[in-house]
């Protein structure tokens, strides 16, 4: 007999925004039982959504920085701040060296986000 695990709704606290959020138990059966997840959500599903394209961001500012030497490559520096500002109430320490490479990337004209260091 294959013994099946029971999950629960669970409220958890965005690292971002720092709202109460449910883990439902059809979430948890999802990603624990179908995708063979262990870990539980850090942010809202309202912080999801940025937090990828901060994430994309930050990519885009490391591949930028890699390749600073070649003129082609150019980031969208609204884009840039949004991403900073959105990761910047954030708790989480991998968010944090998102926000300094982030911040490194952006050109020096426009050190306005970069004057709250």
């Amino acid at each position: 007999m294959t013994e099946t695990l029971q999950h629960q709704d669970e409220t958890l606290k965005c690292t971002v925004c720092a709202r109460e959020f449910t883990f439902s138990a059809g979430e948890q059966h999802y990603y624990y039982d179908v995708k063979g997840w262990d870990g539980k959500p850090k942010r809202c599903r309202d912080c999801r959504g940025p937090y990828k394209d901060a994430m994309k961001m930050r990519d885009l500012a490391g591949l930028a920085m890699k390749n600073a030497s070649e003129e082609h490559f150019e980031l969208d520096v609204a884009r840039l701040q949004r991403a900073i500002e959105f990761l910047g109430g954030s708790s989480d320490r991998q968010d944090a060296r998102a926000v300094e490479i982030l911040r490194a990337a952006l050109p020096r004209e426009s050190g306005a986000v970069n004057a709250c260091d």
